[in-house]
């Protein structure tokens, strides 16, 4: 079977950048891939900059099945520095070539933009979309090295700040390469630390803007407007403020998706922004004393004893996810 699956997967391999090359295959395939900045394993390093991709790490590889990969010859240098052969989960840097014994061979996303790939007989066109988070100051927030937090400041509607630009905490998600691949909607994921789904928002308009500095030559981009993450039920419920607000919690982690696939994502931890520079998951416990209206008598709050319980595990809950 090693054998076998070792003839069928040994390929010659070419790169060609869109500009300065001569094509003249037409694609049997299109292929959309999204840059992995991000860091899915949470190891601190980008899964794109991985040279082993262990565990999740792996997840926003595209996967070559058996019968895309016919027989081939020569393994080929990788000459695009949009993207990466990964060979049984170890990435083959720009300008090495690929093991003839691989079992499994994917292509994973590094920068936007576009370029094609020759595997053997068979063409295909790769579009790579990259997706950035950007402050209200228009700063870049490293998605494996920093992180996103819950919001410190009222919503805008209630401080009469339109952009809401006094909000250091939220963010603007942009993505960046070609005009036809980019998404106009997109689903923004928080899930919780035990990594359950806690809230999303979906159908997110993306707006056309300049690339900001940082994304490289791209074609076109597209930007989220400000998102809040919230701890609060009656902020994120709010009617003014309810399309740009989601429910997260620190040691959770907010996702872009892109047509039900994660096209980014990133931690959620303390402020970024404080005198003692960035905070990430501080705990504590907490001793939780409930009074009586009088002794023998009704709880000060909730009504009865069930009630009273409910509502106070409800607020320990929701100071939790701070």
């Amino acid at each position: 079977m090693r054998a076998r699956w070792a003839f069928g997967l040994a390929l010659a391999a070419l790169f060609f950048e869109r500009a300065g090359s001569s094509w003249a295959a037409t694609p049997d395939a299109r292929i959309l891939l999204f840059a992995d900045r991000d860091d899915d394993d949470r190891d601190g390093i980008a899964d794109g900059a991985e040279l082993e991709l262990r565990g999740a790490a792996a997840d926003d590889v595209r996967w070559f099945k058996p019968t895309e990969l016919p027989a081939m010859h020569g393994p080929g240098p990788i000459l695009s520095p949009l993207l990466r052969f990964v060979a049984d989960r170890r990435a083959i840097p720009v300008g090495g070539a690929l093991p003839s014994s691989a079992l499994r061979i994917g292509l994973q996303g590094l920068h936007a933009g576009r370029t094609k790939v020759l595997l053997g007989d068979r063409a295909f066109e790769v579009s790579v979309v990259e997706f950035a988070a950007f402050d209200a100051h228009g700063s870049q927030v490293d998605l494996a090295a920093s992180h996103a937090s819950i919001s410190r400041v009222l919503p805008s509607f209630l401080t009469n700040d339109d952009a809401g630009a006094s909000d250091l905490d939220a963010l603007r998600w942009v993505a960046a390469g070609e005009e036809d691949s980019l998404p106009e909607h997109v689903d923004v994921i928080s899930s919780g630390a035990d990594g359950q789904k806690l809230d999303a928002l979906n159908g997110v308009e993306l707006w056309e803007l300049p690339c900001p500095v940082g994304l490289g030559p791209a074609a076109a981009c597209r930007a989220t407007p400000l998102l809040r993450a919230t701890a609060d039920r009656i902020d994120r419920a709010h009617p003014e403020s309810s399309g740009r607000s989601l429910r997260a919690e620190v040691g959770g982690r907010l996702s872009v998706r892109v047509g039900g696939r994660e096209a980014a994502s990133i931690s959620v931890g303390g402020p970024r922004l404080t005198a003692v520079g960035p905070i990430g998951r501080l705990r504590a416990r907490v001793h939780v004393h409930l009074l009586r209206a009088a002794p023998g008598g009704p709880a000060a709050v909730g009504g009865d004893d069930a009630h009273a319980l409910a509502l106070v595990q409800s607020e320990v809950t929701t100071a939790s996810l701070l």
